[in-house]
């Protein structure tokens, strides 16, 4: 998986629904943003892991795209 990292002050946090100091995933599809909530959330050991796994979208045709990232 490929992100984009961006950093922004505390004050943009409330506007977006997210509690500083946060981490987010902003993706086009399903509910976005989302925000980590530390290690242990839903059962995921890291960062990484979370981000990979909320990185795919719930339902989704099966194309090229997410065939390594499912199947691995």
């Amino acid at each position: 998986m490929t992100f984009e990292y961006f950093t922004t002050d505390a004050e943009c946090a409330p506007a977006h629904e997210l509690h500083p100091p946060a981490i987010a995933i902003y993706r086009d599809f399903d509910t976005s943003p989302i925000e980590w909530k530390g290690e242990g959330d839903e059962g995921e050991a890291t960062l990484i892991e979370w981000m990979n796994k909320e990185a795919l979208p719930h339902f989704f045709e099966l194309i090229d795209d997410y065939v390594e990232t499912v199947f691995g």
